[in-house]
C-alpha cells in the first residue's frame, strides 16, 4: 500500500532530514563531511520540534527524527512540547 502525504512544512524538512542521515551514513564520505552532514541533520531536527504538527504525519515525522528511528529516548521529561502536541492532537487538554 502506498501512502502519500501532504507536503506540509514539516514533512519538507523531514524530507531534508532524510537527505542529510543519508549523506551522514554514506561510507565514502570523510569524517568532515560526515560531522558536517550532522550537524545539518541536528538544526533540521530543531526546526522540525519548532514547526506545529498539522497532520498526525507530522508528528510522526516529528518523533522519528528527533529519535532518529527509535535509537534514542523521546521523554516527556526530554521534550515535553512535543507530547504537549501529541496530546493536543489527540485533543487531551491534561
Amino acid at each position: 500500500m502506498t501512502v502519500t502525504m501532504t507536503e506540509t512544512p514539516i514533512q519538507k524538512l523531514f524530507a531534508k532530514w532524510k537527505q542529510e542521515q543519508a549523506h551522514a551514513k554514506d561510507p565514502a564520505i570523510s569524517d568532515a563531511d560526515c560531522e558536517a552532514a550532522t550537524a545539518r541533520a541536528v538544526a533540521i531536527e530543531k526546526d522540525i520540534l519548532r514547526t506545529p504538527s498539522i497532520t498526525a504525519a507530522d508528528l510522526a515525522a516529528k518523533l522519528v527524527a528527533y529519535s532518529d528511528y527509535g535509537a534514542f529516548a523521546v521523554s516527556d521529561q526530554t521534550t515535553p512540547e512535543l507530547w504537549a502536541e501529541a496530546r493536543h492532537l489527540l485533543g487531551e487538554t491534561s
